[in-house]
């Protein structure tokens, strides 16, 4: 089964939007995690399940909230996807499950929301793209990981656990991506894989140009949860993320190689 967890806080405007790009006969199960004040009842179709928080807690709590719903479903294939992403096309989810399967690897992130990946935060860049898979589904691997939309095979969550909650609404998914990294479930540091040509299927309200955006009214607060994610990244791995090395392009296609199911 197929569910998919929506992460929303305070931005009920953005959520209305988005909540209209979700079609519900491609998915089985539905869970919306508000983590701020709650929205009028009227924005929340009939086809999702609500969980409210009583207080503001983290992304990463609201993350592992719609996690831990999802998998007492039954789902198998898990999508959490943030308040400010559009769904562009219904088949957005079948082709991640398609490269899934196809590459072996178990958890994608959508690399092209905000700036980076991108070029003069306008064009998509990849570093790689990997063809050879199938006609309609493919393979990039990017330079920055981001977390605004994201598949796991549950076996991934299983394995690896959920996100760390310590992490102050950011760098949670940074840590997540390298705990499955680490498990051997997603290609090296470095190289971030997404499903290529995501952008045809996934688009943004862009927040980071909005001067109503939350985080843009609460630049300090931004900042300081930025640092503290970078030092407690350290303190837990010895190593802030920029130490992290850059395996040579070779010996991470070799591991794709390794990882791709043989034919039957």
């Amino acid at each position: 089964m197929v569910g998919l967890g929506i992460i929303t806080c305070n931005r009920s405007h953005y959520f209305e939007k988005m909540i209209q790009t979700v079609d519900p006969s491609v998915l089985d199960h539905i869970v919306v995690v508000n983590d701020g004040e709650p929205y009028d009842k009227k924005l929340y179709p009939d086809f999702v399940h609500l969980i409210q928080h009583e207080k503001n807690t983290c992304v990463g709590k609201s993350k592992n909230d719609a996690l831990w719903y999802l998998i007492k479903k039954d789902c198998d294939h898990l999508f959490l996807i943030e308040d400010d992403i559009l769904i562009k096309k219904k088949e957005v989810f079948a082709a991640y499950i398609k490269l899934a399967k196809l590459t072996g690897l178990q958890h994608f992130n959508f690399a092209y929301h905000g700036p980076n990946n991108m070029i003069d935060g306008l064009v998509p860049k990849p570093n790689y793209i990997i063809n050879g898979y199938s006609e309609d589904v493919n393979l990039s691997l990017n330079n920055h990981c981001v977390g605004a939309f994201s598949y796991y095979h549950r076996k991934v969550i299983e394995d690896i656990g959920y996100f760390d909650e310590m992490f102050d609404n950011s760098m949670e998914h940074v840590e997540h991506t390298y705990r499955a990294i680490i498990a051997g479930y997603h290609p090296s540091f470095w190289y971030f894989a997404d499903l290529a040509d995501s952008y045809e299927y996934l688009g943004e309200i862009e927040t980071y140009k909005d001067e109503n955006s939350i985080i843009l009214k609460d630049k300090r607060r931004a900042d300081a949860g930025r640092d503290h994610g970078a030092r407690y990244f350290t303190q837990k791995y010895g190593r802030c993320t920029g130490q992290l090395p850059v395996e040579d392009k070779s010996t991470v296609f070799k591991y794709l190689a390794m990882k791709r199911p043989k034919d039957k």
